[in-house]
């Protein structure tokens, strides 16, 4: 079932009264001077225009794992980062029907809606994206199957492109959204990261791995330490396949419990991972 949240009317455009004319002689001649003048002057090219640039984060709840039978609702979030609109965004989320079911969607905006819904497969549509960081989200939601066994991992992602005035773009990707299907429903604010080792003495050199941020975003990357935080200066960028490595040097972290983050500039996720150095 498809739901869509309908704009408030708009009054229609009222068409501006022509002016009475005038009878004053003179001032006939004033406007044909100036239309003259008008004439005269060299035409000035209109600026080029300005294309669209269209990210899509999918953003899953629950976001680390979910029950058998339990319903997983995918925030589809679409940002023009560009200054031109986006006429038609156009979305696609595969999925494994032996895991999950489509249950519904929900759209913010008229016109936007689901195009089609396959066995394994939805499209949907977004109209007129306009510029400047505008936003758009929809909501679908899926139900994962009671016989899917626990430790499985539903793998998520959707593949977009879109067409404007001054261009378009097909081919792109969203970050990787997947959830591991466990006895509980689990969300975490941040998504997930990997280290190797998560403890050991100083001058240990600590490794870090993500494969959830957006495609070819750059990041920041932070240390959060007992002692206070502190920012790496290079801004590392995030592969095709949404993967990031970074690693960290301990020889001078003191012992104690650390963080890392990395935090995607376009996508504004923030990936997270606890780590130990302990004493040598």
């Amino acid at each position: 079932m498809i739901r869509l949240i309908q704009p408030s009317p708009r009054t229609p455009h009222q068409p501006t009264p022509t002016p009475p004319r005038s009878r004053l002689h003179g001032r006939a001649l004033l406007m044909l001077s100036l239309l003259m003048l008008l004439l005269l002057v060299p035409a000035v090219p209109a600026a080029a225009g300005r294309p669209a640039d269209v990210v899509l984060v999918l953003l899953p709840v629950p976001n680390v794992s979910v029950t058998p039978g339990g319903i997983i609702t995918y925030e589809i979030k679409l940002q023009n980062g560009g200054r031109g609109e986006a006429r038609r965004v156009l979305v696609e989320m595969p999925y494994d029907p032996q895991l999950v079911e489509v249950v519904d969607a929900r759209f913010e905006q008229l016109g936007d809606g689901v195009g089609s819904a396959g066995p394994d497969r939805v499209r949907m549509s977004f109209e007129r994206l306009q510029g400047n960081g505008s936003v758009r989200k929809a909501y679908l939601r899926m139900r994962v199957r009671p016989d899917v066994p626990i430790g499985t991992v539903i793998n998520m992602w959707a593949g977009y492109g879109w067409d404007g005035a001054n261009g378009g773009k097909a081919g792109m990707s969203s970050n990787a959204a997947p959830v591991l299907v466990l006895n509980e429903d689990l969300a975490y604010p941040t998504v997930w990261m990997a280290v190797d080792p998560a403890q050991a003495p100083a001058g240990t050199l600590f490794q870090f791995y993500t494969n959830r941020l957006l495609p070819g975003e750059r990041t920041v990357v932070e240390l959060i330490a007992p002692y206070g935080t502190s920012r790496f200066d290079q801004r590392e960028v995030v592969n095709a396949r949404g993967e990031f490595w970074f690693k960290v040097r301990s020889d001078r972290l003191p012992p104690g419990s650390y963080t890392l983050t990395v935090f995607g500039l376009r996508s504004n996720l923030t990936a997270a991972v606890n780590f130990e150095v302990t004493q040598e």
